[in-house]
């Protein structure tokens, strides 16, 4: 099926960017109920667009979402992991066919082995650009910024600046920024969620999504939009006639209780170069975080080698944490990261009156609110200040 024959059309027909109808009456449906899609929705509220979010699961940021149990901290200070990066390909592929300790944190599921999206990926993966000239610095100080000053609005997520450091797994401190911030994903997810229902957003649970040629559909029956913006992450790419270069990275979290909150760390750090991050969300949680494991983009049960790892690491990389915290009885996660293969986000318009802002990676927790930004001013129109840093999310890379 190809775009012209995905009948995106509402009552009166497909609604494209600059369309002369008031942006006021413009209904968008969002697809997506992680911290991305509400964003977006947000955002699309501000500029006076009528919105409806769907998300699949029974709850907006629920345990499955990649927003529940993400590292929390923003690192505005770091610069992104870059999947088509040669260094870290290098690094990526000479892991692969050994495992020498807790020095490797990407894997293949072996039911990649049978996924022919895998494969594709990879193969836009080997074709991909690296984003060298991407900045890096800007992109991710505005993305702080805008969450920071949404919180301060919302009252929520326990957003902070509290600075990070990066750490040897000796314990020496190799570099340390004091202006990065951290928070709760989930609980900043959800209190958005509920500041846009109270402006009259309707949020759609339990609705799993479709596009048919008859438009956008949710158990058979047709969503009449005007427009709509794809924000499901790796899933997005399942809804789509076409391919869309996005494909689930599962990472792996315990959140423990914080048993002794004057030795815990007040803030985060990361271990390098066991890729192992570490965040105090607030006085009575601390989250460990790492391995990157890649799934297919059909339904695959967590990988319970890679929990008790995980829990391995932890005792080898921070050797005093079973002192100010238990990672032992405490709530293990896992969750799809919906990866590119520049390791930035795609955002922007695929067809008539359809839109797209997902691959995050590991970024949508930092990057949602700038995206949203972007992407809602691209389907209201009436925008063109936007920074020189957008180029690089364009659909276009990919021949989309």
């Amino acid at each position: 099926m190809r775009r012209a024959a995905l009948g995106l059309r509402g009552r009166r027909g497909a609604r494209v960017l600059g369309a002369a109808r008031a942006p006021r009456s413009l209904h968008v449906a969002v697809v997506g109920g992680g911290v991305v899609g509400v964003s977006t929705a947000d955002e699309l509220l501000k500029r006076g667009c009528r919105v409806t979010l769907l998300e699949a699961t029974q709850e907006v940021a629920g345990v499955s979402s990649a927003t529940w149990g993400n590292a929390g901290t923003l690192w505005k200070s770091l610069r992104g992991t870059t999947p088509c990066e040669p260094a870290t390909l290098w690094r990526t592929l000479k892991l692969l066919g050994r495992d020498p300790g807790h020095e490797k944190n990407v894997f293949i599921n072996n039911s990649c082995l049978t996924d022919a999206a895998f494969y594709r990926w990879a193969l836009a993966l080997a074709r991909c650009s690296n984003p060298s000239d991407y900045d890096w610095p800007t992109a991710h100080g505005d993305a702080q910024r805008y969450l920071l000053e949404r919180a301060v609005a919302l009252g929520a997520g326990g957003l902070r600046v509290a600075g990070g450091e990066v750490r040897s797994s000796k314990g020496a401190v190799l570099a340390s920024d004091a202006s990065d911030a951290l928070g709760d994903s989930a609980l900043y997810t959800q209190a958005l969620a509920e500041d846009c229902k109270a402006r009259g957003v309707h949020v759609w649970t339990n609705a799993p999504a479709s596009l048919t040629a008859n438009g956008l559909e949710v158990d058979g029956a047709c969503v009449e939009a005007d427009v709509i913006v794809l924000c499901a992450g790796a899933a997005s790419t399942t809804l789509l006639p076409f391919y869309v270069p996005i494909h689930p990275l599962r990472g792996y979290s315990i959140t423990a209780r914080v048993t002794d909150a004057e030795r815990a760390p007040e803030a985060s750090f990361f271990v390098h170069p066991k890729h192992l991050y570490c965040t105090r969300l607030d006085e009575e949680r601390v989250r460990f975080t790492c391995y990157g494991e890649f799934v297919p983009l059909r339904k695959t049960p967590p990988t319970a080698a890679l929990e008790t790892r995980l829990k391995r690491l932890i005792d080898y990389a921070v050797p005093d944490a079973s002192e100010w915290s238990d990672f032992v009885d405490c709530e293990v996660w896992h969750g799809d990261r919906p990866l590119t293969p520049d390791g930035l986000p795609l955002v922007g318009k695929l067809a008539p009156g359809l839109y797209i802002n997902a691959g995050h990676g590991f970024n949508g927790w930092r990057d949602a609110g700038i995206t949203a930004s972007f992407v809602a001013g691209l389907v209201a129109g009436g925008e063109d200040d936007a920074p020189a840093y957008v180029e690089a999310w364009a659909p276009g890379r990919f021949n989309l």
